[in-house]
C-alpha cells in the first residue's frame, strides 16, 4: 500500500529541462501575450507594442499618441487586442494588424485609481482599485461598478500590489506581488490560493504556468498534477511568459526567449 502510495505521489509531479532554441533582442520590455495563432505582442516601457509570429518574425508596432508605460496586455481574445496604460489610467483595444479600435480613460463612479485592468468575456473589464484595496466589475457603457470584493479582508497582511490579472475559462486570476496567484470566480467570490513566488503567469489549455526559482510550473487548473521544467539557461527579472502552440515564450527587459515544451 506505502509503495502504491509513493508511486501516485510521483506521477503527480514530473520534471524535466527545458533548452533555448531561439533568443530575440528586444528594448525595455515590460509584458508580453500570445493571440490564438501564435503571433507574440510585446510592449515596452514608451507604450509601443510590437508584434511578432509565432516564429519570432517582427511584423508590425503600434506607438501611442501619449508616452507611457504598458502595465498589462492580453492579446488572447481573437478580436482585439488590450493593453491597459496605469500612468494614463486608459486602455487601448487594438486589431491584430494593430490598428487602433477604441480607446478608453477610467473615470470610476467613486472616484477610485485602477493600478491594474483586464478584459472580460462579456465586454466589461475586471480592474483593481488601489484607493478601496477592491477587486471590481466595471461597465464603460454603464459606466457604474457591476461587481466588488474587498481585498484587504482577504489579504490582511499583504501588500496588495496586485501586478497582472487574467480573466480564463469563467475565472478570475490575480498576482498578487509577495503572496500568491488568487483564484476567483466570474462573479468575484475567492476561491483560493496558489501560494507561489513568482513574478509572472500565463493560462493556457487546462493550466496556469508560472515561473518560479528558474523553474517553470504547469500547474492543472481541475486536478493536482503539475509538470515542472527546469530552464536550462538561467532567466533574469522575468518580464513575462506566453504559450504559443507547444512554445513557451519567457521575455526579459531586452530578450525574448523560445523554448520548446
Amino acid at each position: 500500500m506505502l509503495c502504491c502510495l509513493l508511486l501516485k505521489s510521483l506521477e503527480a509531479v514530473s520534471q524535466d529541462t527545458l533548452h533555448s532554441y531561439k533568443s530575440i533582442s528586444v528594448q525595455q520590455a515590460v509584458a508580453i501575450s500570445a493571440d490564438g495563432y501564435g503571433n507574440l505582442y510585446v510592449a515596452d516601457k514608451q507604450g509601443n507594442i510590437h508584434s511578432y509570429d509565432s516564429l519570432g518574425n517582427y511584423l508590425l508596432t503600434y506607438s501611442p499618441q501619449e508616452v507611457a508605460s504598458v502595465t498589462l496586455i492580453d492579446a488572447r481574445s481573437a478580436v482585439r487586442i488590450f493593453a491597459f496604460y496605469r500612468e494614463l489610467q486608459s486602455f487601448v483595444l487594438l486589431n491584430r494588424f494593430l490598428t487602433p479600435i477604441e480607446t478608453y480613460r477610467f473615470q470610476l463612479p467613486d472616484g477610485g485609481f485602477v493600478r491594474v485592468a483586464t478584459q472580460a468575456a462579456d465586454n466589461t473589464f475586471w480592474l483593481y482599485d488601489d484607493v478601496s484595496f477592491s477587486l471590481k466589475k466595471f461597465d464603460k457603457k454603464l459606466g457604474r461598478i457591476l461587481l466588488q470584493t474587498d481585498l484587504s479582508l482577504l489579504l490582511p497582511d499583504a501588500s496588495l500590489d496586485i501586478v497582472q490579472m487574467a480573466e480564463y475559462q469563467n475565472y478570475l486570476f490575480l498576482l498578487a506581488n509577495g503572496y500568491g496567484i488568487l483564484q476567483f470566480d466570474n462573479i468575484g467570490n475567492f476561491i483560493r490560493n496558489i501560494s507561489v513566488k513568482t513574478p509572472v503567469f500565463t493560462l493556457h489549455s487546462d493550466a496556469i504556468f508560472y515561473y518560479e526559482d528558474n523553474n517553470i510550473v504547469r500547474k492543472n487548473l481541475y486536478n493536482a498534477q503539475s509538470t515542472k521544467w527546469v530552464l536550462a539557461e538561467t532567466t533574469a527579472n522575468l518580464k513575462g511568459l506566453a504559450m504559443a502552440g507547444s512554445r513557451l515564450i519567457t521575455l526579459e527587459e531586452n530578450l525574448l526567449r523560445f523554448w520548446q515544451y
